[in-house]
């Protein structure tokens, strides 16, 4: 397959992803009178007592959804690296300049995705 064909297919894979993800109904709470609910005695026991929040839902979603981004970021790295390796292994000498030149862009976004992951988790581990 060519590069432009995986290219292609790529930007498709990601498209339909982000539908499925975009359009998945989720449904948190059953019924509208369990939110209000909730909020009223949310409200109540903030004026009778000391409320503390649990932050452990939070950390627990932020957690899920860091490993499945860094687990998407991973592989996506892998994948494109490799198809950067095969073509270079295939190509003339002056297409290996060509695929030279595409490896910083690559190094360079592997440089921002990873630095973003470690960022979100110092941050993360700063506000335990």
């Amino acid at each position: 397959m060519s590069y432009n064909i995986l290219k292609k297919l790529f930007i498709i894979l990601f498209i339909i992803l982000f539908f499925i993800i975009k359009y998945t109904p989720i449904s948190l709470c059953s019924e509208l009178d369990e939110i209000i609910s909730g909020g009223d005695s949310f409200i109540d026991a903030s004026s009778t007592e000391s409320v503390k929040l649990s932050t452990s839902g939070i950390k627990n979603v932020s957690d899920s959804i860091y490993n499945i981004l860094l687990g998407l970021g991973i592989i996506l790295a892998v994948i494109y690296a490799t198809i950067l390796g095969v073509q270079y292994i295939t190509a003339a000498a002056e297409d290996k300049a060509q695929i030279k030149e595409s490896m910083i862009p690559f190094i360079i976004g592997c440089i921002v995705v990873f630095g973003a992951f470690a960022i979100w988790k110092a941050v993360i581990l700063a506000f335990k």
